[in-house]
């Protein structure tokens, strides 16, 4: 039992050794929740807290901003400007086998950079956005190029 306790201090040590080395070299980079928070989520906690109602778990929607951020009514479980008061923060890294998320019988866990990308997305605001399939495009700005003549079309800039 001494020996279990012991390795799993060591084992969060390094977690957290990783994080914040993970969090300061992650930290300039703006994070953007369909590129780097969403497929976290949706690997490792849209099983349990996803749209699926036969296999949702404790009534939290990680899949609706309402779960994530909350309602007028009903506190969410992120905190934005705050990792560390924010609740999915503290269960990803907890040490209590009964509170730790995504638990041990998932079969999937959680990266030392995942933590961290999640982390600083928070601390950055925990901006929503809609699935990127909702969000209209957005027409980039024509590039310039070594020699104008060629383009013929908008495109040939690219």
């Amino acid at each position: 039992m001494m020996k279990l306790r012991m390795g799993r201090r060591v084992s969060w040590a390094s977690v957290l050794i990783l994080l914040m080395s993970s969090a300061s070299s992650l930290s300039a980079r703006e994070f953007d929740f369909n590129r780097d928070v969403r497929p976290i989520l949706s690997d490792l906690c849209f099983q349990c807290h996803g749209p699926d109602s036969s296999q949702r778990k404790a009534d939290l929607r990680l899949d609706l901003q309402s779960g994530l951020l909350g309602t007028a009514k009903i506190p969410g479980v992120v905190i934005p400007g705050k990792a560390d008061e924010s609740e999915l923060l503290s269960r990803l890294i907890s040490d209590d086998p009964d509170l730790h998320m995504p638990p041990a019988s998932s079969e999937k866990q959680i990266t030392a950079v995942q933590i961290a990308t999640i982390q600083q997305w928070i601390n950055q605001g925990a901006r929503w956005q809609k699935h990127w399939a909702f969000i209209p495009p957005v027409r980039p700005a024509i590039p310039a190029v070594k020699q104008p003549d060629w383009v013929q079309n908008p495109i040939d800039a690219f």
